[in-house]
């Protein structure tokens, strides 16, 4: 249940264009891709793929050098 709540909570957050910081793991933000060119796999035909908002993730230096 708590977890849940704080899920939602960052949903909430990122749903409105706010960043996400937890200290010592990392930055959850939203950025803007661009419409682009984009292949389909099967035929090899070009398509458009349309822009879009995505979640990104930044490890912070702690996480980072626990991992190495």
């Amino acid at each position: 249940m708590t977890i849940d709540l704080f899920l939602t909570a960052m949903k909430k957050g990122l749903a409105s264009g706010d960043t996400v910081e937890l200290r010592d793991f990392g930055v959850l933000r939203v950025r803007s891709r661009s419409t682009r060119k984009g292949r389909n796999p099967r035929t090899g035909e070009t398509v458009s793929v349309a822009a879009k908002r995505v979640v990104y993730f930044k490890q912070s230096r702690i996480l980072k050098g626990k991992i190495k």
